[in-house]
């Protein structure tokens, strides 16, 4: 019996040191970052040692941006298994400052001492200039003043009380300073966003291990708090060579940790979205009804006060409108039904092959990520209408195929810098036009023809017409395609009828009233285009707009 109750005790005592938890601090690095547009996906390596049972390992000092339900582990060893990972937010660890927001810290710290210090001094100086100025009397009431010691007197005074306003201004001079140091100090952090500490967070893992050993950890998570932004360099050299496109990327981050020496990789997607496939349901229709006041006739003055709270009725209209409802058979509605999202089937990964560190500041950093040379054909574009100046076009084809995303250009032409332009990859055209800024090589004129313009009666309508000149001169050594745009007015009301009497010999569009023009301008030469149109409209009505 004793016997057994040894062994009973044994085992109880084994099971006991086995169900409990070992807590081991875990070092971990990052060595991997994958930078979506919004968001990242941090990855951190370590090594742990596990001893036999429930080990509980906890990553400490982490970024409190971090998404719990994102947050994945493994081990490299076939003999530890997982029990358990969890995420949590520890408020009792503040976040470690960065080097350089410790340095403006301390940067405050010393000019704020330097400035009570000058205001010790300034307080000690108009102390002495107070005494010197209370005291200034000498001599008595019943006997005068030596002028020999009148004059000492004088001159010590003047003296003192000159070096004391010298010592005033210069320190007046230098609290300003100070001052405008420590206003450069504040802005600066408050650019890094590091005024006030933040806290952290933690990942605590349980293993179930059968033996002492030691494995490689690998835990992943995503971030907010960071992305990137594309944008691109267009240099071209002539209108004959392809193009130079250098795509690049604006990487930010303000997790709260740096990323040093990271493997960094840019993805053109958004995890934050999502990713279920939308689902039609049935499509009802059905009578909007609408309401009307109720009509009451009151005998006196007491009827109308005791009616003044008048209740509606619902009565159908005589014409019935169809309304759309999707989502549900339901006739209420939510803002549930008018909300539409949209995502992307196919997203591009970028990994870049050198090591890049991107801090915790809330400033991006440059990062190339391609570089291309794109075959381009070079027009010219112009609507005189609202601009007098033509613009150099690139029109690049098939480029579907670089995982291009919508982002501001800077521009160069001929090694010289023409400003900025954007790309618009939101398109579904097979060509993508991007501005190569102005070019005063090719001169456009639009003028109003005086003998055209004029406004009619005929029997109860008004007949105004418009007519215009337009002048284009090719003026470069090399050949033009010039795209030109006009347009004419288009009616909203079937009263207003416009008619083209002489469209110049453009395509006409009756949706939009644009008229184009596609010239090939030889060099040196010149054209002259004109075109005219009628509005027609009640006598006793104005157009104001033409």
């Amino acid at each position: 019996m004793l016997k057994s109750t040894s062994i009973l005790i044994c085992f109880i005592s084994f099971f006991a040191s086995y169900s409990q938890s070992k807590i081991v601090n875990t070092k971990t690095t990052i060595n991997e970052v994958t930078v979506f547009l919004s968001g990242a996906e941090v990855h951190r390596k370590g090594k742990v040692t596990l001893v036999p049972g429930v080990n509980e390992l906890k990553l400490n000092g982490l970024s409190p941006s971090i998404n719990g339900n994102s947050v994945q582990a493994s081990l490299s060893n076939d003999n530890l298994t997982i029990l358990s990972v969890d995420h949590k937010m520890n408020y009792l660890i503040e976040n470690k400052y960065a080097p350089r927001i410790v340095a403006i810290k301390d940067s405050l710290e010393d000019m704020a001492l330097k400035y009570k210090i000058r205001e010790s001094h300034e307080r000690v100086y108009k102390e002495e200039k107070s005494m010197l100025i209370t005291n200034k009397a000498i001599g008595g009431s019943d006997s005068g003043v030596d002028i020999e010691d009148l004059m000492e007197m004088a001159d010590f005074y003047r003296q003192r009380l000159t070096e004391i306003e010298t010592k005033l201004l210069d320190i007046v001079s230098e609290k300003a300073q100070i001052t405008k140091t420590i206003t450069k100090l504040n802005n600066h952090l408050n650019q890094l966003n590091a005024k006030k500490a933040t806290h952290t967070s933690e990942i605590v893992i349980k293993v179930s291990s059968k033996l002492r050993l030691v494995s490689d950890i690998n835990v992943s998570y995503i971030v907010s708090q960071a992305g990137w932004m594309p944008k691109y360099d267009l240099r071209a050299n002539n209108t004959t060579d392809p193009i130079g496109l250098t795509y690049k990327a604006d990487v930010f981050q303000n997790t709260g940790i740096d990323w040093k020496n990271v493997n960094l990789t840019l993805s053109t997607g958004n995890p934050t979205v999502n990713n279920t496939q939308p689902e039609l349901s049935t499509w009802f229709l059905y009578f909007q009804q609408q309401y009307k006041k109720k009509q009451f006739r009151y005998g006196n003055r007491r009827d109308a006060l005791a009616n003044a709270q008048y209740s509606r009725n619902f009565e159908e209209n005589d014409k019935p409108q169809l309304y759309e409802v999707q989502g549900s058979s339901s006739i209420s509605k939510s803002s549930a039904n008018f909300t539409q999202f949209t995502e992307n089937a196919v997203n591009a990964e970028f990994a870049i092959q050198i090591p890049y560190s991107i801090l915790s500041n809330n400033e991006s950093a440059t990062v190339e990520i391609q570089k291309y040379d794109l075959p381009a054909q070079f027009k010219h574009y112009a609507a005189p209408k609202l601009d007098n100046d033509a613009f150099l076009l690139a029109r690049i084809t098939d480029w579907g195929e670089y995982h291009l995303l919508p982002g501001d250009v800077n521009v160069y032409f001929e090694g010289t810098s023409v400003g900025t332009s954007y790309l618009n990859t939101s398109i579904t055209d097979d060509t993508l036009d991007v501005s190569m800024g102005r070019d005063k090589g090719v001169v456009v004129q639009r003028d109003r023809i005086k003998d055209f313009c004029k406004t009619t009666g005929f029997g109860a309508n008004k007949k105004t017409i418009r007519g215009y000149k337009l002048i284009v001169k090719n003026n470069k050594s090399t050949a033009s395609e010039l795209i030109l745009l006009d347009q004419v007015p288009v009616s909203s009301n079937k009263q207003i009828e416009v008619t083209i009497d002489d469209n110049g010999g453009a395509k006409h569009n009756q949706e939009n009233g644009q008229l184009k023009w596609v010239l090939n301008l030889s060099p040196g030469e010149s054209r002259e285009i004109t075109y005219k149109f009628t509005v027609k409209y009640p006598k006793d009505k104005i157009v104001g707009n033409l």
